[in-house]
């Protein structure tokens, strides 16, 4: 389970007090994610492999029909979604990759840590909820819709509302994968594509490949096939780990030590595709291209949009966190994992700061935590978005 956010970043250090005389947040962005950008929390497997464990989910969808965009406070009626017992992929009242109970309390937890730091320390955004001043953007998936939902009953919970619950309606923007920031589908960029089968095949590759083999014998022993089912190690990982965490218990033959040594494979695998600089570089640039243009018109005061919220998964977090120079090495993003990039201002000058899981990031190339922004958007956007089409063809 991924760290939470912590409170630490408060300005109370003297020295950082003399270099930010009048320093407010004007701007910043949260992602799903969580991914966690933000990663979804934790969530159900999406593979079975096995005999079936059964899956028990308490958090629920409720809709509301609308005959219009005017004041809903006509709505009398709304629709729980029910996964109907033993009918779904898995047993149980579950669906397939669906945010679970312990998803939604990792991004409630971020949300009330949000809340600590940007309403009640920092006096960024105010006490009581102004809808206008955020805005969410999420893949259309239960589970980075739920996630971006979470977050924000923690940042502003029912007692925080305006007075009128079922007045505070807050839009929260998906858009199709043929067009979607926040996942870019790999038939609109048919190069990471040939990438990803460039890399698979490599000598690296294949030669871990055979590192491995003792490891693979074993798997394959543990679930009766000789060929890991056409998966890798890193997802019969992920799916073991959705057991794990949600105290479902280990197929037999897999015990703690070879999932350890899965969890590993995972983060190999990660380092290997998303540490491709091409790669990273066509699956963020239009992200970070995004954000870019976000703090450029809230410094030029052209949006009153002051919370940024992206909601997506750990294949937006790896290569975003690599496209913008905040990691070296890519690490397989946890559920509920998160990045924040707040923009600082002082009089004329502003400054960038990143974080993961609440700690502060230096960006490559930059000389503080605090990086001047021009610097810090030369060495984001060298790449020309402009080529990005033709650059994603094979």
């Amino acid at each position: 389970m991924s760290e939470m956010l912590s409170n630490d970043f408060v300005f109370e250090k003297e020295s950082i007090s003399r270099k930010f005389t009048v320093v407010k947040i004007i701007w910043t962005e949260k992602f799903k994610f969580s991914f966690k950008i933000k990663e979804h929390g934790d969530r159900t497997a999406n593979l079975r492999l096995t005999k079936q464990a059964v899956w028990k989910c308490k958090s629920e969808t409720y809709t509301a029909p609308s005959l219009s965009n005017h004041d809903p406070q006509y709505i009398t009626r709304i629709y729980r979604k029910q996964y109907i017992n033993n009918r779904e992929y898995f047993y149980g009242n579950c669906g397939k990759g669906q945010l679970t109970t312990v998803g939604v309390e990792q991004h409630r937890s971020l949300g009330t840590d949000l809340r600590e730091a940007y309403i009640v320390q920092n006096k960024f955004l105010p006490e009581k909820l102004d809808a206008s001043l955020i805005s969410i953007l999420s893949t259309d998936i239960h589970r980075t819709i739920k996630s971006a939902e979470s977050l924000q009953l923690g940042l502003y919970p029912p007692e925080a509302a305006t007075g009128n619950e079922i007045k505070s309606v807050i839009d929260l923007g998906t858009s199709d994968m043929k067009s979607s920031l926040l996942l870019i589908d790999w038939g609109r960029c048919p190069m990471l594509a040939e990438i990803y089968k460039g890399v698979k095949s490599s000598k690296i590759a294949i030669e871990h490949e055979e590192s491995k083999l003792p490891l693979i014998e074993k798997v394959n022993k543990a679930f009766g096939v000789d060929d890991l089912m056409g998966l890798t190690l890193g997802l019969i990982s992920d799916t073991l780990w959705c057991r794990e965490m949600h105290d479902l218990g280990l197929p037999e033959g897999i015990d703690q030590a070879t999932l350890s040594e899965l969890r590993e494979e995972m983060n190999w695998e990660y380092n290997l595709l998303y540490g491709n600089e091409t790669f990273y570089t066509l699956a963020s640039s239009l992200l970070v291209n995004q954000v870019v243009s976000n703090i450029d018109r809230a410094l030029d005061n052209k949006i009153d949009t002051k919370f940024f919220h992206f909601s997506g998964h750990d294949s937006t977090v790896a290569p975003f966190m690599m496209a913008i120079r905040a990691w070296k090495k890519v690490t397989y993003p946890q559920y509920a994992a998160n990045v924040r990039i707040e923009t600082w201002v002082d009089g004329e000058d502003a400054f960038i700061r990143v974080l993961y899981n609440g700690e502060e990031l230096l960006t490559d190339g930059c000389a503080d935590v605090y990086c001047d922004y021009e610097t810090w958007k030369k060495i984001v956007t060298m790449y020309d978005i402009d080529n990005w089409e033709k650059d994603c063809q094979v």
